[in-house]
């Protein structure tokens, strides 16, 4: 699976994760975990998966994953897990986040105003709540967020965030545009299927394609005009290592027909039906659609859905390739026969 896979699938999660926000708030929910904290899991698994492509040791890979864990545990202890509020009264929301500490956590904090932040701290302890104000992206109002630091306590954690927000409900109506929020779910959704079919489109017919041909030799070398077999093994081993080191592009231009057309050869390979069409100065390349499915779970699934847009049952690339020597294996092949 590519880079840009990866950053469509990162990008997709942020989406389902904002559709899954936009649901809570209307069913009321006031306090809802930051969505980069997904996006920034995501990312870990992104950079998990490129370590895996650069390291082939397994322990030097596995140290770098337990690296990649710990420096995001580190960042999220130091700088903190952020959740959103719906309110508009962060004198209140201040009061909340207080009387939480010296109830829950039976300490009395000292507050310290700073720009757009509310910091409570204690003398005797390391923790740190925020109350950070931040410019809406869509309005003129304002989010406010509350940001633990330091804090490793998850469920006393849970319990201030339960407290401020059942208090929350009765001291400040909620106010939401159920309009709003219906036209914000309806776009999000169909940015969702948007994105769906783009992926699998991506994931089954990537645009560039770095290995054209498997390790093992072609399984035929079929003349196209007499339909003849072709069995000069030693050319077959040259033609199919002139390939070796090429590459191919994606050309949705091409059909069958007109490839049957130009081309004089094909080299038929039985373990993932890849066929090359090989012509006097053209070379293409189909890569069957289950090739590609068949790899994973994930594949297959990019597969059915590819399938309801697109019926065709492969793709067309134009390979690239370095040899000099292809109308010369051209040649013997044609002439012997």
């Amino acid at each position: 699976m590519n880079y840009n896979i990866f950053n469509m699938i990162i990008i997709l999660l942020g989406v389902c994760v904002g559709l899954w926000e936009t649901i809570l708030e209307a069913r009321g929910k006031r306090i809802l975990k930051g969505s980069h904290e997904i996006i920034g899991l995501a990312n870990l698994g992104v950079m998990a998966h490129l370590l895996s492509q650069v390291f082939d040791n397994t322990q030097s890979l596995m140290l770098s994953a337990f690296a990649l864990v710990l420096i995001y545990g580190l960042i999220r202890y130091y700088f903190g897990m952020e959740y959103r509020v719906h309110s508009q009264k962060p004198e209140l929301l201040a009061e909340l986040i207080e009387t939480a500490l010296r109830e829950i956590e039976g300490i009395k904090p000292e507050r310290k105003k700073e720009k757009e932040i509310v910091r409570f701290t204690t003398k005797d302890s390391t923790k740190v709540v925020e109350l950070k104000e931040k410019n809406a992206t869509w309005s003129s109002k304002k989010n406010y967020y509350i940001n633990f630091k330091r804090w490793l306590n998850y469920e006393s954690r849970k319990e201030i965030l339960t407290f401020i927000e059942n208090t929350l409900g009765e001291e400040e109506e909620y106010e939401q545009s159920k309009i709003k929020i219906a036209l914000q779910a309806l776009a999000l959704v169909i940015v969702i299927g948007g994105m769906i079919f783009l992926t699998s489109m991506m994931v089954m017919q990537p645009s560039r394609l770095s290995k054209v041909v498997p390790d093992e030799l072609p399984e035929a070398v079929r003349l196209i005009k007499t339909n003849e077999i072709y069995e000069d093994k030693d050319i077959i081993k040259e033609l199919h290592k002139s390939f070796e080191n090429s590459f191919a592009l994606s050309s949705k231009s091409i059909t069958k027909d007109s490839l049957l057309g130009t081309s004089e050869v094909t080299l038929n390979y039985a373990s993932n039906n890849r066929i090359i069409y090989i012509g006097r100065n053209t070379v293409f390349l189909f890569v069957d659609d289950a090739e590609i499915g068949n790899k994973s779970i994930f594949h297959r699934i990019s597969w059915k859905i590819h399938k309801l847009y697109d019926k065709s049952s492969g793709a067309y690339y134009r390979v690239y390739s370095e040899s000099r020597k292809m109308n010369e294996y051209l040649d013997d092949i044609i002439g012997s026969n």
